[in-house]
């Protein structure tokens, strides 16, 4: 909480019971709630008072008051009213912190209430109607959710089978046990299981092997390792990674593919990579569409 907090509001803050220091006041709280407020916003202040006793500090939540009051005597009475609260405050005559808090938040017009994580990040700057839709706190931290992203398994999920056409040259089929998807990384579970697309038999299209890796095994495990029987063409490849292909139809002997000439291996990634640079602009495309209300 130091690292976040005393930058923000300086080395201490005002207390119910006198000055508290910033960084132990603030540690471990699930979110530091930055209240803007006036005498004018007694409606909210109340709301969030009464949200705040009967529930949402104990879930976690610390409030500090920033009073924005045209003078210096109105901003003490505005503190005044939460003086039976737990809640802190930055001192009225701390007016650099101040605008520098507000700034950093965009803070423009009270009430306004910004909840910041322990690094302070930004959970949600949209505080005051949080609390006002959800006193009870069920959604409290109300993280905001941003834009939807591509993961790397979105990525694969979309990509399906990448087997090359049969016939083509540079391949060879290989046998993999099954035990030793999980720990190449062609699953994420070595079960099966509904939602992990690639789990169980579920192999991912494609993944690269260390080409050093594969001929180590081979020689700490010997005819054990599955690359044995192919570490003439392993050890020949020039390249440092070897690529590996699921091709649940076998064309070429066995449901993994691997490249054996550098020719082959330059062919099917500029392949993976169009492919992978196909899906990225359309989950961009989509995201646009459905941002702007779908023109074009």
């Amino acid at each position: 909480a130091m690292a976040a907090f005393v930058p923000l509001f300086g080395a201490s803050l005002k207390g119910k019971d006198g000055d508290v220091e910033t960084a132990a006041a603030l540690e471990g709280k699930e979110a530091v709630g930055v209240y803007l407020v006036t005498l004018a916003n007694a409606e909210f202040s109340a709301a969030l008072m009464k949200a705040c006793a009967e529930g949402l500090t104990e879930k976690g939540l610390a409030i500090v008051l920033l009073a924005h009051d045209e003078n210096d005597e109105e901003a003490e009475a505005t503190l005044q009213t939460f003086a039976e609260s737990p809640f802190m405050a930055l001192p009225v005559a701390s007016k650099a912190e101040k605008e520098a808090v507000m700034a950093k938040f965009e803070l423009e017009a009270a009430p306004a209430l910004v909840l910041l994580d322990q690094e302070g990040e930004v959970l949600t700057s949209e505080g005051v109607a949080k609390v006002t839709e959800d006193p009870a706190g069920e959604g409290f931290p109300w993280k905001d959710v941003g834009p939807p992203t591509l993961t790397e398994e979105d990525i694969l999920v979309r990509m399906g089978n990448m087997a090359p056409e049969p016939g083509e040259s540079g391949f060879k089929g290989v046998f993999l046990n099954s035990k030793n998807y999980l720990p190449l990384g062609f699953v994420t579970d070595a079960e099966e299981k509904d939602d992990v697309p690639f789990s169980g038999f579920k192999l991912k299209p494609y993944i690269m092997i260390n080409k050093e890796a594969a001929l180590f095994e081979v020689k700490k495990m010997g005819f054990a390792s599955d690359w044995d029987q192919h570490k003439k063409e392993i050890a020949a490849f020039p390249g440092p990674e070897l690529l590996l292909l699921f091709d649940p139809e076998r064309s070429y002997g066995e449901k993994i593919i691997m490249t054996i000439t550098q020719e082959a291996f330059d062919r099917e990634t500029a392949r993976l990579e169009a492919r992978r640079e196909e899906i990225i602009a359309e989950f961009e495309a989509e995201q646009a569409g459905g941002a702007g209300g779908g023109e074009g």
